[in-house]
């Protein structure tokens, strides 16, 4: 799991914030050419510390900040696993 102090070093950004919105906290994060970014933190993980945060990094590229430690136990490729009804009861 990636801390959220790299993930934002890794994203080029030299300043980050906590922002309360009517949908909970998220991080906003400005880059050296003044450009912004933002991102989610978890339900919760609502009021917490940055240097605390770790990020979780979708498929479909989505990221959450989080304080929890999350770690995949097991994944599987549905394209490539067939099931038959039978072996499903």
């Amino acid at each position: 799991m990636k801390k959220l102090v790299d993930y934002l070093r890794e994203k080029d950004a030299v300043s980050a914030s906590i922002v309360k919105g009517p949908n909970g906290d998220f991080i906003s994060a400005t880059m050296a050419d003044g450009q912004r970014f933002t991102l989610p933190v978890g339900k919760r993980s609502q009021g917490g510390d940055m240097l605390k945060m770790n990020v979780i990094i979708a498929e479909d590229g989505g990221v959450i900040a989080t304080m929890n430690n999350y770690i995949e136990t097991q994944s599987i490729d549905l394209l490539a696993v067939s099931v038959d009804a039978e072996s499903v009861n």
